[in-house]
């Protein structure tokens, strides 16, 4: 009774006590979700289809081509020109990737293990197989299947005995093995998809016979061709009038597909002082 007579005295203060904490976890809920969505918003590389590309997907497949490019260069680092270009070519194979994968899910386009197996050891080799040169005889510079199926052999083989030096590569070959079946993967998909639309697509009669009335005309002409840049610009004078009239003449040419922004800013590592640490130390001793 003693306990519940306690209980009844303090009754305010401990719906002032639970209100509080019911409080705090609803804020400490609604902070991680919207830490949570900041971040997520935050980790957007681009937008294909509707669909956002993570900055680490898109991080990753940069660093896989760039040690491709590496492999098959023969080099251990790559200038940044390489890298910007490498970048930007990983950008449009991956909205490639993405429009494909969706138009060849809704016509149920698929590339099977079969199909995979005969690119890799069959009698259709794939022609992105036969360009790389750790394939390609140096003698002949003609693509060497023994070449490959050794390879194969090498990384498909668990060694119990191998060197930690030996295994690092092999291990480096089987995740090139695997970057290298994912794009023939893919192309074999794109060619499946390109060979769909040409079936679909019919030459009426009409057209065919324009292409043929072209293809009978013939023309002999002669023309002298100047390089401009063989030209100092030195030489030339362009005057204001003529700039202006070259644009009001070609307006369309130069609409902007999105409006230019001019942004500055800057950015700052927010990195503890040693004050910082040793004031961090002493609360924690006090505590």
């Amino acid at each position: 009774m003693a306990t519940l007579q306690k209980i009844r005295d303090k009754g305010t203060l401990l719906v002032i006590v639970i209100g509080v904490a019911l409080l705090a976890f609803v804020l400490g809920d609604l902070i991680t979700s919207g830490t949570t969505l900041f971040n997520r918003s935050r980790d957007k590389a681009f937008v294909v289809n509707g669909e956002v590309i993570a900055t680490k997907e898109y991080a990753d497949r940069v660093s896989e081509w760039e040690e491709f490019q590496k492999m098959t260069s023969g080099q251990s680092s790559l200038d940044e020109n390489t890298s910007s270009q490498i970048r930007e070519a990983v950008y449009q194979q991956m909205v490639r990737e993405r429009l494909l994968e969706d138009q060849a899910k809704k016509l149920g386009l698929t590339v099977s293990k079969e199909e995979i197996n005969d690119l890799v050891q069959g009698e259709n080799i794939s022609p992105l197989l036969q360009q790389l040169p750790f394939f390609v005889d140096p003698q002949t510079g003609v693509f060497n299947k023994a070449a490959l199926t050794e390879f194969l052999s090498v990384i498909n083989t668990p060694s119990t005995s191998a060197q930690p030096e030996q295994q690092a590569m092999v291990d480096q070959y089987k995740s090139l093995w695997l970057f290298i079946e994912k794009m023939i993967q893919y192309q074999r998909l794109e060619e499946k998809y390109v060979s769909l639309l040409s079936s679909a697509i019919m030459v009426n009669d009409t057209e065919a016979k324009n292409y043929f009335d072209l293809s009978q005309q013939n023309a002999d002409i002669t023309y002298v061709a100047q390089n401009y840049f063989s030209i100092p610009d030195s030489t030339v004078k362009v005057t204001d009038e003529e700039v202006k009239s070259f644009y009001n003449k070609h307006k369309k040419t130069f609409v902007l597909e999105a409006p230019i922004v001019k942004l500055s800013y800057f950015t700052k590592e927010i990195v503890p002082s040693d004050e910082d640490f040793a004031e961090v130390e002493a609360e924690s001793k006090k505590a």
